[in-house]
């Protein structure tokens, strides 16, 4: 995600819990108590960034068009601008490998397994 999307997702998840409290904005409250008062913590881009490292080792395991899509092995020509940036290069940021590491490594299951939830363990909340 882009650091505008990660802010939005952001001040998603705090609309949210002020909803849940019944918080206006118009209240003095700051984001700390909010949390506070829920006894949670910002949660919401760590579970995307699971949810995606889980997909992307489904997707690897199951090959097929998506993978071929998802390893960006498609013929043709982009339209002109900046690059997209691409599932692997989260995934890359996020665990740290190589596209040939991670995919050996998604093929096996458990292993990944293990990999997504020390990666999740390292994405720190914004509290």
């Amino acid at each position: 995600m882009t650091r505008r999307d990660e802010k939005k997702v952001d001040a998603f998840e705090m609309w949210t819990y002020r909803r849940i409290l019944r918080v206006s904005w118009t209240d003095k409250r700051s984001n700390r108590w909010v949390l506070d008062k829920l006894g949670t913590r910002m949660t919401l881009r760590k579970n995307i960034a699971v949810r995606k490292m889980q997909y992307f080792g489904h997707l690897v395991r199951r090959g097929g068009l998506e993978k071929t899509l998802i390893t960006g092995a498609v013929e043709g020509k982009r339209r002109r601008g900046r690059p997209a940036t691409s599932w692997l290069q989260y995934i890359h940021t996020w665990t740290g490998m190589t596209l040939s590491t991670a995919i050996r490594a998604a093929e096996s299951r458990e292993s990944w397994r293990r990999l997504t939830n020390a990666t999740a363990a390292q994405i720190a909340p914004s509290d």
